[in-house]
């Protein structure tokens, strides 16, 4: 029997979140409580420039806690944990 549509998706949606958690992330310490998603990319050393993060993020290649980001300045706070496809997982670690 075929799955309904609203299934199909749940479905996806938790095999996406399984395979993003499968992803061990590195820790990257900021000495702020919040830092904004181009910043954080560029401080971890991930990527070069915003222009960078902005192409990856029309691509859809940017995830925030399992979630496919949009904005580059989103702001990140200690736990959030950034994916790039094919690139690798970090988390924000705020330094105390």
């Amino acid at each position: 029997m075929p799955l309904s549509m609203s299934l199909r998706r749940y479905v996806l949606h938790i095999k996406t979140k399984e395979i993003f958690f499968h992803m061990k992330p590195e820790n990257i310490e900021i000495e702020t409580e919040e830092i904004q998603l181009d910043q954080f990319l560029k401080w971890a050393g991930v990527l070069p420039s915003g222009g960078e993060v902005k192409a990856l993020l029309a691509e859809g290649l940017i995830y925030r806690n399992g979630e496919k980001e949009s904005a580059r300045r989103r702001k990140l706070h200690d736990g959030d944990i950034v994916e790039i496809t094919d690139m690798g997982a970090w988390r924000v670690c705020v330094r105390h």
